[in-house]
């Protein structure tokens, strides 16, 4: 009896380790398709959480968010003055905007002109990224804050080693179907050299010579995006250069007295035609958005 039972147990035992022995041989040859799917789970709930701060954003922004409705109510007394040269659908997404640069605030004064025109629509895609030098958002606080609500892509200028992964992110953006802004130059304005100033053909005015990257995101044929040429000015009138011209400062002077109490100077953007160049040379595609701008600053 006490012979049965061992062979019994032993069964048993042999049992449970052929099993285990299975069970390992499968989840070693399942463990590639493991990894992978743990992988997708973890990207879909990163683009998740991105998505929703986005969207919570986009809402506040959209809806009742005070900057809005102050441009809304300095375009409404003739202090910012937007133009269209032609209307389409700033909600189509995989929009590239690309404008001149002539203060840190060009930008932001473009996103409240898109979203002005936009108030109102709950399409999260509307909130464009907006592209960034990345030596700022790691300077300033407010910056960095934005770019964790995936606001503000950053663009690196100075290091081309470091470019690449920033410059793939971008191309994210617009594949998954996003508006993103971006200047032309690779900094502002008042910094540029006298080999890299050039001027618009009726008016003779002047702003900074485009870099590669505009070019670049245009020209890719798969990310099959619009490109709408910006031009921008009187941004660099509310700040006043410091540290030897080497620097600009926001003048709370200009901004209150001049700007807003006297009228003295307005605001001007003009959004230009879309432009359409996908698999165009990344060069031809640069001096064809450049030039754009450039006929824009007539306009103004």
């Amino acid at each position: 009896m006490r012979g049965i039972k061992v062979l019994l147990f032993g069964l048993g035992a042999l049992a449970l380790l052929a099993i285990a022995v299975i069970l390992l041989i499968f989840v070693i040859a399942l463990c590639p398709f493991i990894v992978a799917c743990l992988t997708l789970m973890r990207r879909n709930l990163a683009r998740l959480w991105s998505d929703f701060k986005r969207g919570v954003f986009a809402w506040i922004v959209l809806s009742n968010y005070p900057l809005h409705r102050f441009f809304k109510f300095l375009r409404d007394h003739k202090r910012v003055e937007v133009t269209y040269v032609k209307r389409f659908p700033w909600n189509q997404g995989k929009l590239l905007i690309v404008s001149n640069h002539p203060s840190w605030l060009d930008q932001m004064a473009l996103t409240q002109s898109m979203l002005s025109y936009l108030a109102g629509s709950e399409h999260v895609n509307t909130l464009p990224y907006i592209g960034t030098a990345k030596d700022s958002i790691v300077r300033l606080p407010f910056l960095k804050f934005l770019e964790s609500f995936y606001i503000l892509t950053p663009v690196e200028r100075k290091q081309k080693r470091e470019a690449g992964p920033l410059i793939e992110r971008m191309e994210d953006i617009l594949k998954n179907g996003g508006n993103l802004i971006i200047s032309g130059p690779a900094g502002r304005d008042f910094r540029m050299r006298q080999d890299e100033e050039i001027r618009s053909p009726l008016k003779q005015k002047s702003i900074r010579r485009f870099g590669g990257l505009c070019g670049r995101l245009a020209a890719i044929e798969e990310l099959a995006v619009t490109t709408i040429p910006a031009y921008i000015e009187g941004t660099e009138r509310l700040f006043v250069q410091t540290n030897g011209k080497k620097e600009m400062k926001f003048s709370v002077h200009n901004f209150f007295v001049p700007f807003l109490l006297l009228d003295r100077f307005q605001i001007k953007i003009v959004f230009g035609e879309p432009l359409l160049l996908q698999g165009w040379p990344k060069e031809k595609a640069r001096k064809e958005i450049e030039e754009a701008v450039l006929h824009l600053a007539d306009l103004c």
